[in-house]
């Protein structure tokens, strides 16, 4: 089962309007109210700038897939252009954050 097949029964089995798509985030025009990144810490790592910069003026981001002890690491990337980490939660050792902050793009 394909990850966009399972991000859009998800969605849809918590009556949840969501747009997905492969399209790389450095292709993805615009900013968003919720932008959520979901994946290892290498990729963080590359993408942060682009994911940041989505993020809308009023937005909030969420990042997870991360390791309990790279997640210091991990949100001091996007803490790197300024975003500020509201909250951390951990389960099964992994490691998700959401961070605010001042207007992405």
């Amino acid at each position: 089962q394909s990850l966009m097949c399972v991000a859009q029964t998800a969605a849809a089995a918590n009556d949840v309007d969501v747009s997905a798509s492969t399209t790389p985030i450095t292709d993805v025009p615009g900013t968003f109210d919720l932008v959520l990144a979901n994946v290892l810490p290498v990729v963080h790592d590359a993408i942060a700038p682009a994911v940041a910069a989505r993020r809308a003026e009023q937005g909030v981001l969420v990042v997870s897939g991360i390791p309990d002890e790279r997640a210091d690491g991990v949100v001091g990337c996007y803490v790197a252009f300024g975003l500020i980490e509201e909250r951390r939660n951990s389960i099964d050792g992994w490691t998700a954050a959401v961070l605010t902050g001042p207007a992405g793009g």
